[in-house]
């Protein structure tokens, strides 16, 4: 085995000599470690494979900050996911992590998560384990901006493929449909290649509120699109949350024509540049158990997942997702 120095010119390897005059050489602190040169070589090589790798998190959400390194590193896509306060935007991102929870679905999967203590903390309170008396999710804080993300693999599509999804209070996105000013400082906007407008259900089911359903979102997509801070979006999802208890409202007119409306609406705001989809979908499984968890939830995952091409404007018919145990969550966190 050869013998090696720190100090580049000991000439301990060739003649048995220490250049620091320690005699054995072995006594000198230098003898035995790597040589400036070969420590020079390893930080290079270090510095090249965090150049070409993305970092890991501690598994927390991720700050501004954070994304835009994320998504050059890894070409994820930022779906901003906007809406009224208490409409479920993080219910819905939490509801598509749960899903997975099962397992690999018939046409996509589970690759990594950099955020899933992020993903937990917002499920818990959904769980039985948490002592809740009703599910629920925890409520987005309005102090700053948040982000999860999801790396999925495409059985269908035959594509592995990193999201990154907004976790923004209702109230920033209120604020930003307000004035451009307001809506500029939603930093994240010029990044987002898909966004969802979340319409509450419930809201929609009532009828004093059901055209005020989908106002405060209009506001925004002007806002946003007037000051040109959606120039590299792709796709645009009007997603109304909460089925399960708009089911039973399901065949009124508010219900029943609101989709035709809603996407007219956008339509008039973006023109014809941009890909449109209305879906409806439930978190929760109705009172009656009609609509079970999860439904419309792999439909729409599966068409962020699709390779985005042409434009046009059309209606997804949506079923039900089934559910099996949990059994994914304690092998990620590595709980027995």
């Amino acid at each position: 085995m050869s013998v090696t120095c720190a100090l580049e010119k000991c000439p301990v390897a060739k003649d048995g000599r220490c250049l620091e005059g320690f005699n054995p050489a072995t006594g000198c602190p230098h003898y035995g470690k790597p040589t400036s040169d070969a420590v020079g070589e390893d930080s290079a090589a270090n510095e090249a494979m965090r150049v070409n790798y993305t970092d890991t998190h501690a598994g927390q959400a991720l700050g501004f900050d954070d994304i835009g390194v994320f998504v050059s590193n890894t070409l994820a896509r930022l779906i901003t996911v906007a809406g009224p306060y208490r409409a479920g935007k993080t219910t819905l991102v939490a509801a598509v992590y749960e899903d997975l929870l099962v397992g690999v679905q018939d046409d996509y999967g589970f690759c990594w998560s950099n955020t899933i203590q992020a993903f937990e903390q917002r499920c818990h309170l959904a769980r039985a384990v948490s002592g809740a008396n009703t599910p629920n999710t925890g409520r987005t804080s309005g102090s700053k901006d948040e982000f999860l993300h999801l790396k999925l693999v495409s059985h269908k599509y035959g594509v592995t493929r990193d999201f990154i999804f907004s976790d923004v209070s209702g109230e920033r996105f209120e604020k930003a449909g307000q004035s451009s000013e307001l809506a500029r400082t939603l930093q994240f906007l010029p990044t987002t290649s898909r966004l969802v407008l979340v319409v509450d259900g419930a809201e929609l089911a009532k009828p004093e509120s059901k055209f005020a359903a989908f106002r405060e979102q209009q506001h925004f997509l002007g806002m946003a699109h007037g000051t040109d801070l959606l120039a590299n979006l792709e796709a645009i999802d009007i997603v109304v949350t909460k089925w399960d208890q708009l089911f039973s409202e399901a065949e009124t007119p508010a219900v029943t024509e609101f989709p035709d409306r809603a996407l007219s609406q956008v339509r008039d705001i973006v023109g014809d540049r941009l890909r449109l989809r209305y879906w409806s979908v439930a978190s929760r499984t109705s009172s009656d158990g009609t609509i079970k968890r999860g439904h419309g939830l792999r439909e729409l995952v599966n068409d962020w997942l699709m390779p985005t091409s042409g434009q046009d404007l059309s209606v997804a018919e949506l079923t039900s997702a089934s559910h099996g145990p949990n059994r994914f969550v304690r092998h990620v966190l590595g709980d027995t």
